[in-house]
């Protein structure tokens, strides 16, 4: 019985060995896997078809040496067109949509030779996506803009793709475009009840010059639907629930620029009247209220409110929407209320000590800085903004190469230790987690 005994023993010993040694085997093949691979990213990209995007690869120092290329699989259906331009520095690929994927998906792999060996860079999973344009319900003598984001131009940021628009039933509808002053604006104009096809061709595009495309002299690039007739406003889906957040502090005229806390109703209703005045109405708490166009947040919480139009007198209901207004108060925020003109449009580094940020002190002077800073960020009348001693702290560093010429103690107090320049900052930690950092403030001692 005790050589049996010992049998299983030694039987056990050698299968936890081998239990132990495989998981071991494991991890140091993948790790040399890895390491041989050169960690390679594999990213998905798209691209429309008809246009081209472009994707910069920065070298390595390591890598600054090789001559960079390209390889493309998955792609004996010509989904996509690419091209790429190589220099000490930079790698350039561009690519360019030729035909919706599905399914498969071509696969740029980006290599370079390092002797014998190929060198994976990053590897690229293209989608190749159909531009499409939403139709438009729209009424008798009125305008609708059309909204084009497609562009072209992948080889010259300065090459727009160009688009023209053919309308088959021109008694419905006409196309039109004019200038804002800055740029065009295409716009469709309803002319009577029915329904029309819109053509949108691409008349520019470095695609033409392609083999696949050489035959065509412009490129149908989509198409949508105009319906003219008697369509009353709507409430967009996208807004029939939405988020906004709120500013509590804010008290400044300005505060309201915020985007996230206003809201043009021209951007929620569907259909739109340019003469419509609008109304909202809510059995819940008010958490917003309407200043001509303007949704704007007034407290926090969750409400529904139901939107009305008011068109040559008469009363229409246009839907209903819920939005959930946020607290998204970071003290921070308020605190750069008070830079400048007091107003959040003008962000920027306040001028707390002067127009040139600088302090001129003479050797052994003292210069508090705590006040200047505090009069700048925490307290305000204009504003309405005031934060307790509680509510923040204000911590301060020296540059690394002053620290022989001033020092700074956990007040703020600046001692000038011999004559030269020296840099310091201030960062105020407020009590949410927030977070103002300074730039950099001079000190030229005498």
């Amino acid at each position: 019985m005790g050589h049996i005994y010992l049998q299983h023993r030694k039987l056990l010993a050698i299968i936890l060995a081998i239990v132990c040694i495989i998981p071991t085997m494991a991890v140091s093949f993948s790790v040399s896997a890895a390491e041989n691979a050169n960690t390679v990213v594999t990213k998905n990209v798209s691209v429309y078809r008809c246009q081209e995007n472009v994707i910069n690869i920065k070298k390595t120092t390591e890598q600054k040496k090789f001559k960079f290329s390209y390889s493309v699989s998955n792609n004996k259906d010509k989904y996509i067109f690419v091209d790429d331009n190589n220099n000490s520095s930079e790698y350039t690929l561009w690519y360019s949509g030729l035909k919706v994927t599905g399914n498969t998906k071509p696969v740029i792999t980006v290599y370079y030779m390092n002797g014998k060996t190929k060198v994976v860079v990053n590897k690229y999973v293209v989608t190749v996506r159909q531009y499409r344009m939403d139709d438009i319900l729209m009424n008798v003598r009125d305008k609708r803009t059309v909204e084009n984001n497609f562009t072209s131009g992948g080889y010259d940021p300065n090459v727009k793709g160009c688009t023209s628009y053919e309308i088959d039933n021109k008694k419905v509808a006409s196309f039109n475009t004019e200038s804002t002053g800055y740029s065009n604006r295409n716009y469709v104009y309803g002319k009577a009840k029915g329904t029309t096809k819109v053509k949108v061709y691409l008349t520019k595009t470095f695609l033409k010059n392609m083999d696949a495309f050489k035959s065509y002299k412009r490129l149908l690039l989509t198409t949508f639907t105009v319906k003219v007739g008697n369509y009353p406003p709507y409430i967009k889906n996208s807004y029939k629930n939405f988020n906004m957040n709120y500013y509590s502090k804010a008290d400044c005229g300005y505060a309201l620029s915020y985007s996230d806390a206003n809201i043009n109703i021209n951007n929620m209703v569907g259909n739109d009247k340019p003469n419509a005045r609008y109304s909202i109405t809510t059995n819940g708490k008010k958490v917003v209220k309407l200043v001509g166009r303007n949704l704007i947040s007034t407290a926090v919480g969750k409400s529904t409110y139901t939107v009305y139009a008011t068109i040559s007198s008469k009363k229409y209901k246009v839907g209903n929407f819920t939005v959930n207004v946020r607290d998204n108060n970071k003290m921070v925020d308020y605190a750069q209320m008070n830079l400048n003109e007091n107003c959040p449009e003008y962000y920027g580094e306040p001028s707390v000590f002067g127009t040139k940020n600088s302090i001129s002190m003479n050797t052994n002077d003292k210069y508090e800085t705590k006040n200047e800073i505090l009069d700048a960020f925490a307290f305000n009348g204009y504003t309405g903004v005031y934060f307790a001693p509680s509510d923040y702290t204000i911590t301060y560093g020296v540059d690394k190469d002053s620290t022989d010429i001033i020092s700074i103690d956990n007040d703020g107090v600046v001692t000038a230790l011999k004559t030269g320049s020296a840099l310091f900052n201030y960062t105020i930690h407020f009590a949410d987690g927030s977070s103002y950092k300074s730039y950099q403030v001079s000190v030229e001692i005498n």
